[in-house]
């Protein structure tokens, strides 16, 4: 099967197995480059199926150009994306993208990892990363909270119009935490207020409104631990709950979006955009980054400060501590530490308390703790006593050989018996010399660490 070349998406048919009635379903999905869709995937393993990938547009004369693949259960190993594979080594050095099969259909690009970087590279990479998500909620969200959207609006208590489906006092959806910042597209995350509200909300957080209710503010919190979050430094033995209260800790202020860039040449950038987030974060990441570093850019848009390494570190884990969202531009090759991590983000608490966030592990800082000497003892009884046990397995199995070799030799000496296999006894005399071996060694350790 010829796989679709980058950026260049497909529609793929595939017939199952037929039904009652003489039908054969199909099963249309759109897929992303070099990724087959799950469906269609296990349809073309399941079954004796036939796939034919069409391009867009959809038209007669398409449809009949794409020659059919017929595939049988032996090759269906051949219908493997290569990304699943070929996959490569996923080192830190290396890690470029990285590809949640289950989850969804398309790559999910990392930071990339970069020796040097101008501040004209950075701006056009944050302009690529600064331009609108145009998502919409889930049929179901929209479905479930607009059946009963009650009859004033959470923001500004202002009653719904529903007379005019146009109108600024209609009620719409809205979300606690703006996509762009992290929050997450489901039920939890939206909640219903006027259009008016929305329009004039925006992106930003709902720690600005001075009368914001109370269920607003339990709902915003709920969603941020399921957003994605940065890092937590905290010790190996922390629990859950103890994730839970620092993250909680930075949720108190509102988030906000923050681009940065960090070379192997030192050279590192901070970028603050004006479409994401309120006046107030916006003028704390200003403050810090005009603090440490200098002005290099500037327009309605973008400001750009230049930073050297250790401030763009400090720099940097003041503003995620300020619950900053800051999405990675560049990073380095060599990280020597958690706060050279600061790219990294997860929406699961448990993969910060563990600080495993896909096939990247971060490593603790902390040191590890001295043994004592009563581990030490307690360490070196548990030793003796595998070592006892290892040395009474080896003699049952060289008893057993013996008791072989004892077998063997009577069948040997009786004349009516059946004759032998000449290998047999050799193979039982190689097996009793390992044995007894293994035997002499282990009871060498044991010897040695009774005198110990």
């Amino acid at each position: 099967m010829r796989w679709s070349a980058p950026g260049q998406a497909r529609r793929c048919f595939c017939r199952g197995p037929p039904h009652r009635g003489g039908k054969t379903p199909k099963v249309r999905v759109v897929h992303a480059p070099d990724l087959l869709c799950a469906t269609t995937w296990l349809h073309l393993v399941r079954y004796r199926t036939q796939c034919r990938p069409v391009r867009f547009p959809m038209t007669r004369q398409a449809r009949a150009l794409p020659p059919r693949l017929s595939v049988s259960a032996s090759s269906a190993a051949a219908l493997v994306p290569p990304t699943l594979t070929q996959t490569p080594q996923l080192t830190l050095p290396n890690v470029g993208l990285t590809t949640h099969w289950f989850k969804r259909h398309t790559p999910i690009p990392m930071t990339p990892a970069q020796h040097s970087i101008t501040s004209a590279d950075f701006i056009t990479s944050v302009r690529q990363l600064d331009k609108p998500l145009s998502l919409s909620p889930p049929i179901y969200v929209r479905r479930t909270l607009l059946a009963a959207p009650g009859s004033f609006c959470a923001l500004c208590d202002k009653p719904f119009d529903m007379s005019q489906p146009r109108g600024f006092n209609y009620p719409v959806l809205a979300t606690c935490v703006h996509p762009s910042l992290g929050g997450p597209l489901i039920v939890d995350n939206f909640f219903v207020c006027c259009r008016r509200c929305q329009q004039s909300r925006r992106s930003t957080d709902l720690l600005v409104y001075p009368n914001l209710p109370d269920h607003l503010a339990a709902q915003r919190s709920s969603v941020l631990l399921l957003s994605d979050n940065h890092l937590v430094d905290c010790p190996r033995s922390a629990q859950l709950s103890d994730i839970r209260s620092a993250l909680a800790a930075r949720h108190a202020l509102p988030r906000s979006r923050v681009y940065a860039a960090q070379a192997d040449d030192g050279t590192c950038f901070v970028g603050v955009a004006t479409r994401y987030g309120d006046g107030q974060s916006k003028g704390l990441a200003h403050f810090l980054s005009k603090l440490a570093g200098c002005l290099v850019h500037q327009d309605k848009q973008l400001q750009v400060y230049q930073l050297p390494d250790d401030a763009f570190r400090r720099t940097v884990w003041d503003l995620i501590e300020a619950n900053a969202l800051v999405v990675g531009v560049a990073r380095r090759h060599d990280l020597r530490d958690m706060r050279d991590y600061w790219w990294l983000t997860s929406a699961s608490v448990g993969q910060l308390k563990a600080r495993r966030v896909g096939l990247v592990q971060v490593p603790f800082d902390e040191p590890r703790k001295e043994v004592g000497a009563r581990a030490l003892r307690a360490r070196r009884l548990a030793a003796r006593r595998r070592q006892e046990r290892e040395l009474e397995q080896a003699q049952a199995r060289l008893a057993e050989i013996e008791a072989q070799s004892d077998r063997l030799v009577a069948a040997r000496s009786n004349d009516m018996a059946f004759p032998t296999d000449p290998r047999e006894g050799l193979e039982i005399l190689r097996q009793y010399g390992l044995a007894q071996e293994l035997v002499s060694q282990l009871r060498d350790k044991l010897a040695q660490a009774t005198i110990r």
